[in-house]
């Protein structure tokens, strides 16, 4: 059975979708509940650009650099582009070509970018980030994977269970306040999948 968490978390992913101006509310509610500094949120335009829609904690210099990126340029772009979270323990060691040279600049460390997609439609993408190192252990994501499907019957791919993986990971931390936590992607081998959720 759903604890008041998990219908808590279910009515704010809704409500973002429902009513795009609560985008800042939105944003500061994730970077409080995952103790983050910075975060953006991008929607995706008609045109297939994300475009900004909330930040937190994006140094001004830097915002003509975030307000349109293309699919597939920069953290927040490769998201987007394949549909899947985007995680780096620190960014400013990250030698991958995923990270622009600006963002750099944010001195955030650890950061994940995650598609934001309603149904099977890509909307934009949500972007966190600390200034400490920070990934998450394949038993947290597991943990993560595990729940999702016994409490909500969603079949998660493990960069998709992040969110919840940390709500998990510090759930003293969260007992008795409203959480978000962004799910996505499917993507996930079957025979993985059962044995995890075994």
């Amino acid at each position: 059975m759903p604890s008041d968490a998990d219908n808590t978390i279910d009515s704010l992913l809704t409500e973002g979708f429902a009513n795009p101006k609560n985008w800042d509310a939105l944003l500061a509610a994730v970077l409080a509940r995952f103790d983050c500094t910075t975060g953006t949120i991008h929607v995706l335009d008609s045109s297939e650009l994300l475009q900004l829609a909330a930040h937190r904690g994006i140094p001004e210099e830097l915002i003509p650099v975030v307000t349109t990126i293309p699919l597939g340029k920069g953290i927040a772009g490769a998201a987007a582009e394949t549909r899947e979270a985007v995680q780096l323990c620190n960014l400013q060691t990250d030698d991958t070509g995923v990270v622009r040279p600006d963002a750099k600049k944010t001195k955030v460390v650890g950061s994940v970018a995650i598609p934001l997609e309603r149904g099977e439609t890509l909307c934009g993408t949500l972007g966190i980030g600390k200034y400490v190192p920070y990934d998450f252990t394949e038993p947290e994501i597991e943990a993560a994977i595990r729940l999702l499907f016994e409490q909500h019957r969603l079949v998660v791919e493990g960069s998709g269970a992040l969110g919840v993986g940390a709500l998990l990971k510090r759930k003293d931390q969260f007992k008795g306040k409203k959480v978000v936590a962004v799910v996505c992607g499917r993507n996930i081998d079957l025979e993985v999948f059962k044995k995890i959720i075994a």
